[in-house]
């Protein structure tokens, strides 16, 4: 999605040097990311560029007549969310480059089909394709969660094998006396009758 796009060129912009051009081909969502924004490549100025960058755009925005990327050979291309994204969508984007990366988790949400799929809709996605033949690694560190809201998905779904790498709790201003709000437990059940 754009917003997964901008957040994403977002961070890159906070990390790589000045010198790296971080552009984004389409709309963006987000204001303020420190990043260009152009509706096409020939706007950018980095058609015939050999200065480093990085480019954020949709993978229908790489065969898009109106963006100017349909000749755009990449070296590597990132797609994340990749449990959510068909095998038909992740080789739009991989005709692209030369190397690709692949980010997800399959058991997260599955791609949203419009259709009735008697095979499931997780079977169509290029992550649990690649997952099924064996290239995968999984990423068992997290930063979203703490250690407490961790514990079952860590459980359920990793094999516990999910870390939590900080103990951050919500804490709002002016504090709330609210059940659900004022614990120092992150999970709370509040049974509303």
């Amino acid at each position: 999605t754009h917003r997964a796009i901008d957040h994403a060129l977002h961070a890159c912009r906070k990390v790589l040097p000045a010198e790296v051009r971080v552009v984004k081909i389409g709309p963006s969502i987000r204001s303020g990311g420190g990043f260009e924004c152009y509706e096409s490549h020939a706007e950018s100025g980095l058609a015939d560029s050999t200065a480093p960058h990085v480019i954020g755009a949709t993978a229908f925005a790489l065969w898009s007549p109106y963006t100017g990327l349909r000749e755009s050979m990449f070296d590597t291309v990132v797609t994340d969310e990749a449990s959510q994204v068909r095998v038909m969508v992740a080789a739009m984007a991989m005709l692209h480059g030369e190397k690709w990366l692949f980010f997800g988790d399959d058991c997260q949400l599955p791609p949203v089909m419009l259709e009735v799929d008697a095979g499931g809709a997780r079977e169509r996605s290029i992550f649990r394709l690649l997952k099924n033949r064996g290239f995968d690694t999984m990423l068992e560190e997290t930063w979203r969660l703490n250690a407490e809201l961790a514990e079952w998905p860590s459980a359920t779904f990793y094999r516990n094998r999910l870390v939590s790498r900080h103990d951050r709790r919500l804490m709002l201003s002016p504090p709330s006396d609210h059940p659900a709000l004022t614990s120092d437990a992150s999970a709370v059940l509040v049974l509303c009758g």
